[in-house]
């Protein structure tokens, strides 16, 4: 029988899938909607335009070569989009109704529903013939059954029902805390009233506004106020909410959604609403690098090999053992080469650029002493030199006014990140089960909590985590299989880790020397050259050999600072330290990881593993991400 990996190929559209951009939409609004219909045909509308008008904008993007670097107009990616809805009876089924619409505009775009429930299914829902709180009657059990079986997960937050008013108060403050926390954009179906009900829809729309979450207003009536006039602002055209008054309420008047000014808005360039622009621009920001991501995936003709070789593994198992690897690799391997790759390409970018940076201003540095010392009585060679080191600070300037190096470190980082938790993730998935209980859902890629359970920094790639996560294969999780499991783990996961950070901790050592002794050598033997153009002149030596000299010391200073900036950059002595302590909190656990007879024990261990490892690179990526790229002269 051939081996049907033979022959590697490129990764399917279907494998990278989760990499599309995608834009999530989170819904809230009322239950006793006067007219469900026009509020549906208004949210179509309303989707529609909001994904043209991101599909307008230009994603910022960090490309080469340097005339592209900078925002990129969106060509040929169609946007999609998640539906996060509770599924209450009123707006919320309006808004996930989506998912289905006939709307042209829609056709053709990347769709999923999901449900996150305040609690559990059977309280919310009812049995047949028993309503639940959301579903009153049969008509309304059978409309949510529809819906969650469409849907891509249905989760709640709690498992139990609520035991009291309060209670169950609380909870659905928790869903919609949960959809303004997972949305990019908040659809409120909502009649402009403020009851100061607690997790009402006011409620809801001013909380996600105080967290800067862009809110579309969907201007709608209620049953009861059904026949009054005037309760529409806007004459009922949907707005984009800018922002909150300094007492809370109320609303800061938004554009209408057809308006320049909304386009502005989500493009990111509107400056009266900067906050709504700016979580604009991070989704943007998102969507113009998986579009890079996208096309490497398209064009690199070398993806195939690597993900064939990150695939294999080097020890030997069992058929039952390596199919289960096999499906585990197939699911995430893909994603993790390719967003290695693209850290790799920006970290060479950026080393090479800070490279030629330093070395161009010593460049110029000596040049400028070789025209103004020696050459200065030639006035066409000392103008050239001139004229030469005049294009290198030039050059210089350009560098600095561009940010490129900043702009390609943000990239790299921003990938290599990406690829560190598709790595780590791609071992969690054997031993996370198959279902998890209450809040713990999302946690795989929510920085808080991996290493803290104080809130931090939530990166870009957080919905792309969370959709790959969500497509994680089910490895069988019994005791029968913690033997092998624990071995592979130990060897794969631990193992090439301790090796890989063992080995960067000497390389980072060895630089470290190598540039100490060079800076050494270089600052004594400048400062000998000093003291021989001293003596030069006081021994009445030819004007010619004491202006060489001249040159030399000048040249060996310009030389010196600029290898003492590029190393001061590259932080080898930090980096060591670093990557030495990793390898050593490492070795602690892989041999209880290869020891182990019990899933218990497998799950223990790769909890510790995990909080170091994230715990690391979380700390990695915000140190780095808040580190100074000072210009080189």
């Amino acid at each position: 029988m051939e081996d049907a990996h033979a022959q590697p190929s490129q990764p399917s559209r279907e494998t990278l899938s989760v990499l599309q951009p995608i834009a999530e939409i989170g819904i809230v609004g009322h239950r006793d909607l006067a007219d469900p219909a026009g509020a549906a045909v208004a949210a179509a509308d309303a989707l529609s335009r909001l994904l043209t008008m991101l599909e307008e904008a230009k994603w910022p993007a960090a490309t080469w070569p340097l005339w592209r670097t900078g925002a990129q107009r969106n060509t040929s990616i169609r946007v999609g989009y998640r539906i996060v809805s509770p599924l209450a009876e009123g707006a919320d089924r309006v808004g996930a109704d989506l998912h289905y619409s006939s709307d042209t505009r829609l056709a053709g775009r990347h769709h999923e529903l999901v449900v996150p429930l305040p609690f559990s299914r059977g309280a919310y829902r009812g049995t047949d013939g028993q309503p639940g709180t959301d579903c009153p009657d049969l008509e309304s059990q059978q409309q949510f059954d529809q819906l969650t079986r469409d849907a891509k997960w249905v989760h709640p937050l709690h498992d139990a029902a609520p035991a009291s008013d309060g209670q169950r108060n609380q909870w659905y403050s928790d869903v919609g805390d949960f959809v303004i926390e997972h949305c990019d954009f908040l659809f409120a179906f909502w009649d402009g009233w403020d009851n100061e009900k607690a997790a009402g829809t006011a409620d809801i729309v001013k909380r996600a506004l105080h967290r800067n979450r862009p809110v579309i207003w969907i201007p709608v009536t209620r049953k009861e106020t059904a026949g009054s006039a005037g309760l529409l602002p806007n004459h009922g055209e949907t707005q984009v909410l800018t922002g909150l008054t300094p007492d809370g309420y109320p609303l800061l008047p938004g554009p209408d959604l057809n308006s320049a000014r909304a386009a502005a808005v989500m493009a990111g360039t509107s400056r009266d609403t900067r906050q709504s622009s700016r979580a604009s621009r991070l989704v943007l920001e998102r969507f113009g690098r998986l579009s890079e991501l996208l096309r490497r995936a398209e064009s690199d003709p070398a993806l195939p090999e690597l993900v064939e070789k990150e695939m294999q593994a080097p020890e030997a198992r069992t058929e039952h053992s390596a199919e289960i690897v096999r499906s585990v690799s197939e699911w995430i391997v893909p994603s993790y080469v390719l967003a290695d790759a693209l850290a790799k390409t920006y970290q060479s970018r950026l080393h090479w650029l800070n490279r030629y940076a330093y070395a161009g201003a010593a460049l110029a540095v000596t040049v400028g002493a070789l025209a103004a010392i020696e050459l200065g009585h030639h006035k066409r060679t000392s103008l050239l030199l001139f004229t030469f080191e005049a294009l290198v600070l030039l050059a210089l300037l350009v560098l600095q006014l561009t940010d490129l190096r900043t702009r390609w470190r943000n990239q790299w980082i921003a990938y290599r990140a990406m690829g560190e938790y598709f790595r780590i993730g791609r071992f969690l998935a054997f031993v996370i089960p198959a279902t998890a209980a209450g809040a713990e859902f999302g946690r795989f890629s929510r920085l808080q909590s991996w290493s803290t359970s104080d809130p931090v920094s939530v990166p870009w790639f957080t919905p792309v985590l969370e959709r790959v996560w969500e497509n994680r294969p089910r490895p069988p999780a019994r005791d029968q299989e913690a033997s092998w499991l624990g071995a592979y783990l130990a060897a794969r996961w631990i193992g090439d880790q301790m090796a890989y950070h063992g080995g960067r901790a000497e390389t980072h050592r060895r630089l470290e020397s190598g540039f100490q002794w060079w800076i050494r050598g270089t600052l004594i033997l400048t400062f000998c050259l000093a003291v021989a153009h001293v003596g030069a002149d006081l021994a009445g030596a030819p004007e010619q050999a004491s202006s060489w000299l001249a040159v030399l010391v000048i040249a060996l200073t310009a030389m010196a600072s600029g290898v003492i900036g590029y190393s001061g950059l590259q932080r080898h002595r930090y980096h060591a330290e670093r990557f030495a302590r990793m390898a050593t909190e490492l070795a602690r656990i892989q041999q209880p990881m290869r020891s182990a007879t019990t899933l218990s024990e497998v799950r223990r261990n790769a909890e510790k593993a995990r909080r170091i490892m994230l715990g690391e690179t979380t700390s990695w990526y915000e140190d780095m991400e808040q580190q100074v790229i000072d210009p080189p002269v």
